[in-house]
């Protein structure tokens, strides 16, 4: 038996100019941002590298985004948190025109602050979470985000002079805080099954659907690398236009009548393959010569001459009919006449 090769160590290096942590940062921020994509409605633009890691904007409304890919345990005193409160409060004032909402993700698990100001094993960002309508903890909140948090000059303002109930509706309400994220690896996983599920309405196979991952993932990694603000933007026509490029099946384009039988076999191939895979007892035949014209009318036919004036006016006036009913009612004969 041949002898494995060692692997030869790497040169000695300096840890602190590895940037590995940063780079698994980005990935995560990256795919979040593909996931982000795919959700997008029609009306809907999403921002990379804007206000945060990507924006989500309509008309009225846009809902900013923030990606940690950090283990260590966050709370009202982590400066991630507090840095969040102060670009939030800056992206409210500068975009006074839409209704701002920040999200913070992170894999991070919430931990509890030190000397338990929120109550014995109360976290504070679950007190955030959940102090809708309870003035009390609201409190607790501002007078700890002003005299323990790191937050702006200008939060602090605000939150001196605010009503509990403004404070809840002007800061607490539009920020919230995801921790306990799951890994890259699952968010990947979610990715595929939704491209899956669209494919499935095309009756695409799961298979040629899960290829345009890569496709997407490009794209989104392109973008984001703009220089320019404006071509740092993804809608839901180009997610639908990559998805049709990439699953789409080509063919020759081939005029001649010697080539028709060819391309309706690569077409029954196809089809054959997507959705008979595992059968061996199937075979679809193409049977020449191909009818081109309108097949002709049967002998014994009722004009229905009231009817078909009808449908000439309404093909003038529309452009188009559609004729449905029953089997056998003569939908086929009356698109012939």
């Amino acid at each position: 038996m041949a002898k494995r090769k060692r692997k030869k160590p790497g040169l000695k290096a300096d840890p602190k100019r590895q940037a590995h942590n940063s780079l698994r940062g980005y990935l995560y921020q990256i795919w979040h941002s593909v996931n982000a994509w795919l959700d997008l409605t029609k009306d809907e633009v999403l921002y990379l590298e804007g206000a945060e890691d990507f924006d989500k904007v309509s008309d009225n409304n846009a809902a900013v985004t923030q990606v940690k890919a950090t283990q260590a345990p966050l709370t009202l005193r982590s400066q991630h948190v507090n840095d969040a409160i102060n670009h939030y409060w800056e992206h409210r004032t500068n975009n006074s025109d839409r209704n701002v909402k920040f999200r913070f993700l992170t894999c991070s698990e919430i931990g509890v602050e030190q000397r338990n100001p929120f109550g014995t094993g109360n976290p504070g960002l679950q007190v955030w979470s959940r102090c809708s309508g309870d003035e009390a903890s609201i409190k607790k909140i501002s007078n700890f985000l002003q005299t323990a948090g790191k937050i702006s000059e200008e939060v602090k303002d605000f939150l001196k002079k605010a009503e509990p109930q403004e404070i809840y509706e002007q800061l607490i309400k539009p920020i919230s805080w995801e921790t306990g994220s799951k890994p890259t690896s699952f968010v990947e996983q979610s990715i595929r099954a939704t491209l899956v599920h669209h494919g499935d309405r095309y009756s695409i196979a799961p298979a040629d659907a899960e290829k345009v991952v890569d496709h997407l993932l490009k794209e989104t990694l392109t973008v984001a690398t703009a220089v320019q603000e404006e071509n740092r933007t993804l809608t839901r026509e180009q997610f639908l236009n990559i998805f049709a490029e990439n699953t789409r099946v080509s063919l020759p384009n081939q005029n001649s009548a010697e080539h028709e039988p060819i391309q309706l076999k690569i077409i029954l191939d196809h089809i054959t393959e997507s959705l008979i895979a595992d059968s061996t007892d199937f075979s679809l035949a193409i049977q020449s010569p191909i009818q081109e014209t309108i097949p002709p009318l049967f002998c014994d036919v009722t004009p229905r001459e009231n009817l078909l004036s009808r449908i000439q006016a309404k093909l003038q006036s529309e452009h188009i009919v559609a004729i449905h009913g029953g089997a056998g009612r003569g939908k086929t004969t009356l698109a012939k006449l």
